[in-house]
């Protein structure tokens, strides 16, 4: 019995010890981070514990974690190359990374048009996908894309699923095709890792990806969590902003790509301001009011109300 009970000791000893760092899954190996910039990196440790960074390009950092456990540091990063680099989180143990690379970063955002991956959808196929997924293969070590996964949440949450995957044959046909197409111009032009986030729900509407706090300024948007639960949960305002984005809002990008609007059709009259909001909420999650972001105008495609030209209208006319 004596023996039995120094083992269960050992056992929650190491438990414990294995428990005192923790990050969210973004942070992880196969990432990329964004070349010549302080990347911001964070996670959760024992309430007032030492954290420790080092890397293998020679910056670090360290802090201390809140009463809470979190912890933030900004590390910087030299320019892009597909030389892997190392990185090592510490505090009481230690969490080592070694498949790191560093370039482009993007974080590509919508619904459908954005999240349709190369293998396409259910009788809906990407033209060429076949030859463009095959040719991937040459770009084995140089996309990477982490595609977080469907979630909803009435409050914001601090973690989601979602982690890196190396773009090659095998996978490409689960990246965004457009995400994929400006992954590939771009690494094409600069001759650096490109890494896409992809946060994005088919039929998802520009409210589903912003705040409770920007929404309650909208008469029209019932945000007591009854109202929302009437609303089809893929038009649901809020919930993927709480689950899907704030989770990794920060993770450090050189700017933003968005492909939505058919979903916003029925108020094309409040979509350039809504949207103009939103690039808002999201530069200042992110820390920089000078992020460049990048949408599409939806397709000439009939939506049944013929209304789907007063959005394109209402995308032209988006200043931010």
């Amino acid at each position: 019995m004596k023996r039995i009970l120094l083992l269960f000791i050992a056992l929650a000893a190491v438990w414990g010890a294995a428990a005192k760092i923790r990050l969210p899954e973004i942070i992880g190996n196969d990432m990329v981070l964004q070349q010549n910039a302080e990347v911001r990196l964070w996670g959760w440790a024992e309430p007032y514990a030492a954290v420790k960074v080092e890397t293998s390009w020679g910056a670090g950092a360290a802090v201390k974690s809140d009463a809470e456990g979190r912890w933030v540091v900004s590390v910087r990063t030299p320019a892009g190359s597909y030389e892997p680099q190392r990185i090592t989180f510490a505090s009481g143990d230690r969490v080592t990374f070694d498949r790191v690379l560093i370039g482009e970063v993007w974080f590509a955002g919508g619904q459908s048009n954005m999240e349709m991956p190369l293998g396409g959808f259910w009788q809906c196929p990407v033209t060429d996908a076949n030859e463009i997924i095959a040719r991937a293969g040459a770009k084995s070590g140089k996309l990477h894309y982490v595609k977080i996964p469907h979630a909803a949440a009435y409050m914001p949450q601090d973690r989601t699923a979602g982690s890196w995957t190396p773009c090659m044959t095998a996978t490409a046909a689960k990246f965004t095709a457009a995400g994929y197409f400006f992954a590939e111009m771009l690494n094409d032009v600069l001759g650096v890792p490109v890494g896409i986030i992809d946060c994005s729900w088919g039929g998802s509407r520009v409210e589903s990806w912003m705040s409770r706090e920007v929404l309650s300024g909208y008469s029209d948007i019932d945000l007591t969590e009854e109202g929302i639960s009437r609303v089809a949960q893929h038009l649901r305002p809020m919930v993927m902003y709480n689950a899907m984005l704030r989770p990794v809002a920060g993770y450090t990008v050189r700017g933003f790509l968005w492909y939505q609007g058919e979903s916003n059709v029925g108020r094309y009259m409040d979509y350039a301001a809504r949207l103009s909001d939103m690039v808002s909420l999201w530069r200042g999650l992110w820390g920089r009011d000078d992020l460049p972001f990048y949408y599409v105008e939806i397709a000439p495609f009939e939506y049944g109300n013929g209304k789907s030209l007063y959005l394109r209208e209402a995308q032209i006319g988006l200043r931010s």
